[in-house]
């Protein structure tokens, strides 16, 4: 039996519950999902990306250390279909020769590696030397796995035995023993010898 009065609270409960209700009926009404894709991208988005502090990562390739980076913090962030991107703030670059001994140093603010495409990336106060003296300063730096070469389009300062030369793009090996700077300019000694 039914005497009238009506619990204020049930009654906003219940016209809350039907509105939610009716919501969900007409959004499944009025599109289509594929619920196993909508499951995938939860799962997906569920996933944070992993941070860590003082990072050290050693790459070796047929037994010998090929490469060796240190950062202050590193992120991994996951990508559907995939490999993670790896990113590094502050950082340094140490590549190695068979014998063990660097033979090129990159110090940089920021970098970003993404190994199964073949490239990293650094940016920001980019430093990079070479066993022979060569020095290098620009604000980025992609370096190619797959073609083994560093490049840039940005501007550059390349300081050499020889001198001084600014430019526009630069490119070399990892060796950083041969390179080429585009729209160049500067100062170098000549010996006419």
């Amino acid at each position: 039996m039914l005497d009238g009065s009506v619990n204020k609270s049930a009654g906003i409960s219940i016209i809350t519950f039907l509105l939610v209700v009716s919501g969900i009926i007409m959004s499944l009404s009025s599109c289509k999902h594929d619920f196993e894709e909508v499951s995938k991208l939860q799962d997906y988005m569920s996933v944070p990306p992993e941070k860590g502090y003082d990072v050290e990562i050693m790459y070796y390739d047929s037994g010998f250390l090929e490469f060796k980076l240190v950062g202050a913090e590193m992120t991994i962030v996951p990508r559907e279909k995939q490999d993670p991107l790896v990113e590094v703030d502050s950082f340094n670059l140490y590549l190695y020769d068979r014998e063990g001994r660097v033979y090129t140093k990159v110090k940089a603010n920021s970098g970003t590696v993404d190994l199964p495409n073949g490239l990293m990336w650094a940016k920001g106060h980019v430093f990079v030397w070479s066993r022979e003296g060569n020095k290098l300063n620009t604000d980025e730096i992609v370096w190619d796995l797959k073609e083994d070469r560093i490049y840039t389009y940005s501007d550059v300062r390349l300081e050499t035995p020889e001198g001084v030369i600014y430019g526009k793009g630069f490119e070399t090996d990892p060796s950083f023993t041969k390179y080429r700077i585009t729209k160049m300019k500067g100062s170098l000694k000549v010996n006419l010898d």
